[in-house]
């Protein structure tokens, strides 16, 4: 239920209260005599309210009053039962708070169940129907505020609205609960009850209040009321009008006039008591009396309310002070959640984190110091690789200078024939001969095949040998033969000459695991000349290449390497040609290998002109068409440098030669800068490698402290977002409390404003009822004059 129609609905329960503790019934009171003592010293007239204006009106006075029946008003915890309007609206306010919040109804019960109401509930003619009453101080989830009276803050209870004492009070059904009926109006059952006339209303006089009807109010104490003044029935008097004089002394009655003396009033000496004014001044006294216990209980009644509103006002005070503490703890427990959030959010990592990042910031410090050492070591290397560059193409240059003078002094020079020893002469017929053959094997698509100098040396003494005793007289072949084993039958051979000259024979610790042996016997050639020694040489290669095995062994594709020599017995004319293929296992074997170099400079001619592998008939014939390296063959890898057979390479020259001293010095010293500058090299490239090394150390350290990092940063992060929803739900929640304590002091405020409203008005009806007690005191004291007064 909202509080506009709580207020709506319980305005009616505090009015009914007001009016049965004012001293109501549903018993028609007492008929009153409403004549006031002209004399206002007799009588304490009471205070007019803000709305009153007290006027001069003419009290009304019976002529013949009606003896009634004596009714007696009972106390109000000896009230007869609420009339069924009374009861109907008492159980409509009780339904209609079956409808109130918690709050609301605990408001109205703390009133309700006070004495005085209860004992208006009591009166009902039936069962009242059972209000759930919640108890106070509840234990709720947040703060509660005590509820107030429920008087709405719009709605006051003035003096006004209260009864005036001897007033007989019985709504109907088209009176309004909260509607008081004015005092000084006798209600009679069956009649409709309408509002008195507001004090300060002049009432016409003389108008006599007949059964049925309504009776105005009295006229209010200060009123003067003309003595001697005869009020006929059916006569009003009005103001102006002539009033007969009473008895009182200094007044003057005229003869025939019919005296009414006034209350109050000293009756004359020698007049006989009036038993008639007797009666009417002890009913006054009796009304008066009563009207002034109906006031009094009227009075406590509103003291009891006043205290309970008091009460009711301490604890909604109370209760405010409550709520008001309660909000003030939760906005601390809130501004210490926000503030626990505002430290969650700008939380310091935790030393797991500040360590991953210390870790990862000196692996990376350790990364980037690795890698300025290898740029630098790189930087050294590339300008040792620069200068070795440079020495490179200064020797480059020296080489190609010397060479260019030896080949510009070659041209100058030829080999001076005449001046050339017999040996020489040899050595340059077998030295052609090797050139031949290496061409020949090139244009096979085979390997040139070095000489080696031992070998050479084996092969001429072998060839001398030969040429000893080549052949005996009738042709036969007696030293002319090839010496695969020393059981071969080698006429004027002995085993020692076989031993020696064995194909398989090596020298030293070589290894060689191949072998093929050419021989060529020639006679009618000579070398008294260069151009029969050109001759002989081609004629010695011709030979042995149209023999069919000995082609296949110059095309031998497992040899790597090979020995000659060229035998002559200058008695007999005879030349003998021994070629030996070898065929070392160990590439590095032999270490006194040289390249066959051209004689062409030295001789005039080139001895390789004319020689071609394509016009051999045994190729055309296609028996080395095919021809392959051998997976046998290793290239021998000793250090070769171009060279010339035997002893001619100190075979004499022509004169006209150019100096090449100083070119070989210039290739001297860039020899020397380029092995220097290539130490220089090694070591710069072995420093980048080291350093790079290290490069690749400390990335690797520096990922893994990164990686490390990344998971204590994932870890803090985590605990963070853990900490900050743990903290959002704290101000939530905190929130939450708040909110509802300001609710409930808001409600607390509400309830104290109403509370405060209804002590205000429970103080206003005490002090009216003190007034009214005040002035019902004044004319009971007036009436006990009066019926003294009517007893002399």
């Amino acid at each position: 239920m909202s509080n506009k129609k709580f207020f709506r609905a319980t305005t009616p329960l505090i009015a009914l209260m007001m009016i049965s503790l004012a001293g109501c019934s549903n018993t028609p009171a007492e008929p009153k005599n409403t004549e006031k003592p002209a004399d206002s010293a007799q009588s304490a007239p009471a205070s007019p309210t803000p709305t009153q204006t007290p006027k001069n009106n003419t009290s009304k006075v019976p002529t013949k009053p009606k003896p009634k029946k004596e009714k007696t008003v009972k106390a109000l915890t000896q009230a007869s039962p609420l009339t069924p309007t009374q009861d109907a609206t008492v159980g409509n306010i009780y339904r209609a708070l079956q409808g109130a919040t918690r709050t609301q109804r605990q408001v109205v019960a703390e009133v309700a169940s006070s004495a005085p109401v209860q004992n208006l509930v009591a009166k009902r003619s039936r069962a009242v129907p059972k209000v759930s009453v919640p108890k106070t101080q509840a234990a709720r989830p947040t703060n509660t505020v005590a509820s107030t009276p429920s008087v709405s803050p719009t709605t006051t209870v003035t003096p006004e609205a209260n009864i005036k004492p001897g007033s007989a009070v019985r709504p109907t059904g088209d009176t309004n609960p909260s509607t008081v009926t004015k005092p000084g109006t006798d209600t009679k059952p069956g009649d409709t009850h309408k509002p008195d006339t507001h004090p300060g209303t002049d009432t016409k006089p003389g108008t006599d209040t007949k059964p049925g009807t309504d009776t105005k109010p009295d006229t209010h104490p200060g009123t003067d009321t003309k003595p001697g003044t005869d009020t006929k029935p059916g006569t009003d008097t009005k103001p102006g009008d002539t009033h007969k004089p009473d008895t009182h002394p200094g007044t003057e009655v005229k003869p025939g006039t019919e005296e009414t003396p006034s209350i109050g009033s000293q009756p004359d000496v020698g007049t006989k008591p009036d038993p008639k004014a007797r009666i009417e001044a002890e009913a006054r006294l009796k009304a008066a009396q009563q009207v002034k216990s109906e006031a009094e209980s009227a009075l406590k009644a509103s003291q009891v309310i006043s205290a309970g509103a008091d009460q009711v006002l301490t604890k909604a005070r109370a209760d405010l002070e409550a709520a008001q503490a309660k909000l003030g703890a939760a906005q601390e427990e809130l501004g210490g959640a926000k503030a626990r959030l505002a430290a969650a959010h700008s939380s310091i990592p935790t030393d797991a984190v500040a360590r991953a990042e210390k870790a990862a910031k000196d692996a990376t410090e350790r990364l980037n110091a690795a890698r300025a050492k290898a740029e630098a070591a790189q930087a050294v290397a590339t300008t040792a690789a620069a200068n070795t560059a440079t020495a490179q193409d200064a020797y480059t240059s020296a080489l190609k200078a010397l060479k260019d003078a030896e080949a510009a002094s070659a041209e100058a020079k030829r080999f001076d024939w005449e001046k050339m020893s017999e040996a020489q002469r040899l050595d340059y017929v077998n030295h052609r001969v090797a050139e031949m053959t290496n061409e020949y094997r090139s244009q096979g698509g085979l390997e040139k095949l070095p000489m080696v100098k031992r070998y050479n040396a084996l092969m001429t003494e072998f060839a001398n040998w030969v040429a000893e005793d080549p052949k005996d007289a009738q042709g036969n072949d007696r030293r002319l033969n090839h010496i695969p084993t020393v059981d071969e039958n080698i006429p004027g051979a002995t085993r020692e000459d076989k031993e020696r000259f064995l194909i398989t024979r090596t020298l030293g610790d070589d290894q060689i695991y191949a072998a093929a042996e050419n021989m060529s016997y020639r006679s009618g050639y000579g070398v008294d000349s260069q151009e029969t020694a050109d001759a002989l040489a081609k004629s010695i290669f011709t030979g042995l290449t149209n023999s069919k095995g000995h082609n296949r062994n110059f095309l031998n594709p497992s040899i790597n390497a090979a020995g000659s020599g060229l035998g002559y017995n200058k008695a007999t004319g005879v030349f003998i040609y021994i070629w030996r293929g070898l065929g070392f296992a160990q590439p590095n074997q032999p270490v006194d290998v040289y390249t066959v170099a051209s004689t062409k400079h030295l001789a005039g001619s080139d001895a390789i002109a004319g020689v071609s592998y394509k016009d051999n008939r045994y190729v055309l014939a296609g028996d080395y068409k095919n021809n392959k390296t051998s997976a046998d063959y290793q290239k021998i890898k000793a250090p070769l440098s171009e060279g010339l057979t035997g002893t001619l390479a100190t075979a004499p020259t022509t004169d006209g030669g150019i100096d090449t001293a100083d070119a070989q010095e210039k290739v001297a010293a860039a020899q020397a800068q380029l092995d220097s500058a290539k130490q220089k090299e090694v070591k710069a490239v072995e420093a980048a490698t080291v350093a790079n090394s290290a490069v690749e150390s400390a990335t690797t350290a520096a990922n893994s402290a990164k990686a490390d990092l990344e998971s204590k940063t994932q870890q803090a992060n985590e605990a963070q977002a853990a900490l900050i929803t743990q903290a959002q739900t704290a101000v939530d929640a905190a929130q939450s409390r708040v909110t509802t304590a300001q609710s409930s002091v808001e409600d607390a405020k509400k309830a104290l404003g109403a509370a405060e409203t209804n002590k205000q008005a429970a103080d206003a009806v005490v002090k009216a009822n003190t007034a009214k007690l005040a002035e019902a005191e004044a004319n009971v004291a007036t009436a006990e004059k009066e019926v003294a007064a009517t007893t002399n």
